[in-house]
């Protein structure tokens, strides 16, 4: 099973010694802009909280665009249809937490640390 999110990532400018994140969140997951901010925000908080700017990668820094991962986009969208908004944040930081782990370890391994 894939993850909820799905990330796509470049290295940094030279000059730059942090890390960037942006969020997507379509319109397919949502018509409602209040939705796809709620679901932003929760991700960037993680980012946030976790202070992954700041965190080195085996190699750098990196650019990293953030997204929900297309093959989950149905379940997003029964998630949103079907529960309220704290539920909703509870899952989404949960998936977030899972994902970023997941994420750094795989980067720090494939980037030869």
């Amino acid at each position: 099973m894939h993850d909820i999110l799905g990330v796509y990532y470049v290295p940094q400018y030279p000059n730059r010694q942090y890390n960037q994140f942006s969020v997507n969140i379509g319109l397919w997951v949502s018509k409602s802009a209040v939705v796809r901010h709620f679901i932003k925000r929760i991700v960037m908080r993680y980012v946030a909280e976790q202070e992954l700017q700041h965190k080195k990668f085996a190699t750098g820094y990196y650019k990293c665009f953030v997204m929900i991962h297309k093959a989950q986009m149905p379940a997003m969208q029964k998630l949103i249809a079907t529960m309220e908004r704290k539920a909703i944040q509870n899952v989404v930081s949960e998936k977030a937490t899972q994902f970023f782990t997941r994420f750094y370890q795989r980067l720090w391994v494939s980037l030869g640390k």
